[in-house]
């Protein structure tokens, strides 16, 4: 396993043909045909084979959450919306303690029912009080619905559990210039921009802001 990891670095194919090969010489193994499933879900490749890989593991190991979990994944990539949702919801009910299965489905969901996105998200953050990407995607549900100062409740949390993380403070300070907190915004945009100089998001958004700024009223 150390060599496949190696691997999956520095020769990707190589990783994904001894992933294969080790499926396929003991079918009945339910970790193995996860582990290959995961390799070619995490390169994108023949997504068909990575959700056959999936099924296979849930049926071998049918309380298997994260095989559950990630074939939603690969069925959602696949636009199998209705059967991607299943799999989601397989994944709460056989690990209702796992933060990650309600953070995936709260993340599926957004669209179709956010107010249960919602409530997924939440559940996650009520396992797990430190899961920093169910406060961010809170956040921004929180946002896009209009409530800036829940949102910028949970976006802050973010980023005090992850403060050199670019990105939450880039969403914290959308959610400042939503709710027309400019300064706060320009502060958070700068902070930004000093941790991840290469986050092209950050000067961006903060541009926008003094541009916007500048417009006569």
């Amino acid at each position: 396993l150390s060599t496949l990891a190696v691997n999956e670095t520095t020769d990707p194919a190589t990783a994904l043909r001894l992933h294969e090969a080790a499926a396929r010489a003991q079918p009945d193994n339910p970790t193995l045909r996860f582990n290959f499933g995961n390799a070619l879900l995490r390169q994108n490749r023949d997504l068909e084979r990575a959700a056959a890989e999936f099924a296979a593991a849930v049926r071998l190991t049918p309380r298997f959450t994260t095989a559950h979990m990630d074939l939603g994944t690969a069925l959602s990539r696949l636009g199998r919306d209705d059967a991607a949702l299943a799999a989601y919801r397989k994944a709460v009910e056989v690990g209702p303690d796992d933060p990650a299965a309600h953070y995936n489905l709260g993340n599926f969901l957004e669209k179709r029912d956010p107010a249960e996105a919602e409530r997924a998200y939440q559940t996650a953050i009520d396992l797990d009080p430190a899961y920093t990407a169910a406060h961010n995607q809170l956040g921004l549900l929180w946002k896009r619905q209009g409530r800036p100062d829940r949102a910028i409740a949970a976006l802050r949390r973010a980023v005090e559990l992850e403060p050199k993380d670019p990105r939450y403070r880039t969403n914290l300070g959308n959610a400042y210039t939503a709710a027309g907190r400019f300064a706060d915004a320009a502060a958070a945009y700068a902070r930004a921009a000093a941790d991840g100089p290469k986050y092209a998001d950050a000067p961006y958004n903060w541009g926008v802001l003094l541009d916007k700024q500048k417009k006569p009223k």
